[in-house]
């Protein structure tokens, strides 16, 4: 990588503008989740209550600019959504602070454990037990370093942790306070103490020299860079496996080339892997269910917040027709939120395919959010198949997003005018509610409970996940 230190980083920062411009920022922050946040209401309820800290920030702005950055990037972290997020400007959110080797976790020895996976550092192995981190022992310092992760359930903040651990994204997380890590590791002769260092690249050097350490994926055939298939033999019959990276694609034309490989698929089972799965629209998540039904679907119900804000958009925008009604009569009640009305025409759910005839596993983690949860609930709520999880529950993310940028063009507030050079707010304007068995229940914070877990084992991460895909074959065998 052709890195730059965490203090040159820092540098670029506090160069930047304008004490007004951080005062907009904060004030921005401020209507946002006063306003428009859907999820406002509950997390106040709970304790959590970013509007207080805003103020107090508003009345004496950090300086330098960094600082401000950390503050902030802190009170979104507290109030747990990773759909209402701060997002650095481009010089700062398209780098990456990281070690020279990856995470991840497995069960093991009667408890979690963190295995190197890849590594540049030639002290350092695949299979390698990391201990501690800077004296700490391991689960301490993910315990301390998920407090700023942006994740609605403990499940979540742990993922990310791991996840964020030896690379961060410096978009969403401020700079590692450190220049370099000490760590405390087992290793097949031993174990042994080093310190690494943390270097800042481009995301693009990283990849490059990602690739070069961290062990290629199994054989997928690449449909597109966010859909892969592949085929997995077993003593019953081939059964399908089909990767999902993302869903942020309209339906069309993702549904109809996601059909021609469901049916180039064996009839004895296909499994759906949302795992990692974060973003996606709405409409093509919930659509997709009928790729696999052709019972009825019944679409999410959203709700909106009542304020003033949300009532004079609605007024004046067309999407949020259907909310105008609703949005008076929660007034008149006096209640924070809106009934729910469907995303999704019910007509638009299903295309018109023959759906897929054998059994539908869907595979999911905690790093699985938004509208791959909202699949995954609909698999359920419709008894379409059986979800798995490697986690007891998804990331809790029961929400539909707006950025900064659609705010302003729906709404025209000068407040949330894009300013491509500044820091911009991300915001979970609708919350959505299950349907089925589950009717009313949200995603957010709770996530999906799966039918089944699978812990990963240390298999799991060093020989291609073979006891992962010996329990989905169990799965599909007694689905038969």
């Amino acid at each position: 990588m052709d890195a730059q230190s965490l203090h040159a980083v820092e540098d670029a920062a506090c160069a930047a503008p304008a004490e007004d411009a951080d005062r907009l920022l904060i004030d921005r922050a401020l209507r946002a989740f006063d306003q428009i946040c859907v999820h406002l209401p509950d997390r106040r309820a709970q304790g959590i209550d970013p509007l207080a800290r805003l103020r107090a920030l508003a009345a004496n702005p950090p300086a330098p600019r960094t600082h401000l950055y950390r503050a902030l990037m802190g009170v979104f972290a507290a109030f747990g959504d990773r759909h209402t997020r701060l997002v650095l400007p481009p010089a700062e959110s398209q780098r990456f602070a990281a070690l020279p080797f990856t995470v991840a976790a497995c069960w093991d020895q009667g408890g979690m454990t963190l295995l190197v996976t890849g590594s540049a550092d030639p002290r350092l192995r695949r299979g390698d037990r990391l201990h501690a981190w800077n004296g700490q022992p391991i689960v301490a310092a993910l315990d301390a370093h998920g407090t700023g992760q942006l994740g609605a359930n403990s499940e979540a903040r742990r993922a990310k942790a791991i996840q964020t651990l030896t690379i961060r994204p410096l978009g969403l997380l401020p700079p590692p306070e450190e220049q370099a890590v000490a760590i405390e590791v087992e290793t097949a002769s031993g174990a042994r103490s080093m310190t690494v260092e943390w270097q800042v690249a481009s995301a693009e050097e990283l990849a490059r020299a990602c690739a070069a350490w961290i062990p290629p994926e199994p054989d997928f055939e690449a449909v597109t860079g966010d859909l892969r298939h592949r085929r997995i033999a077993t003593p019953g019959g081939d059964i399908g496996w089909i990767r999902i990276a993302s869903l942020q694609a309209p339906a069309d034309p993702f549904l109809p080339m996601l059909a021609e490989v469901l049916d180039r698929q064996p009839r004895t089972g296909v499994v759906i892997d949302l795992r990692g799965c974060e973003e996606g629209f709405v409409q093509t998540g919930e659509r997709m269910l009928g790729l696999f039904t052709d019972r009825p679907i019944t679409p999410l119900g959203f709700a909106l917040r009542s304020t003033d804000w949300m009532r004079d958009l609605a007024n004046h925008c067309a999407a949020l027709a259907p909310w105008r009604e609703p949005i008076e009569a929660a007034r008149r009640a006096g209640t924070s939120h809106t009934a729910t009305r469907p995303l999704t025409p019910s007509p638009t759910i299903g295309p018109h395919v023959r759906p897929y005839p054998g059994p539908v596993i869907v595979l999911v983690d905690a790093h699985t959010y938004s509208t791959a949860e909202m699949f995954a609930a609909g698999v359920q709520d419709h008894r379409i198949g059986k979800v798995i999880g490697v986690a007891p529950r998804t990331g809790g993310g029961g929400g539909a997003a707006w950025s900064q940028q659609l705010i302003h063009r729906l709404s025209g507030d000068p407040l949330f005018a894009p300013d491509e050079d500044a820091a911009s707010l991300r915001v979970a304007v609708l919350r959505c509610h299950r349907t089925g068995a589950q009717a009313g229940r949200p995603i957010e914070g709770g996530g999906v409970v799966p039918d089944a877990v699978h812990a990963l084992t240390r298999r799991d991460l060093l020989e291609g996940e073979a006891d992962l895909i010996e329990r989905v074959i169990h799965e599909c065998k007694m689905m038969q």
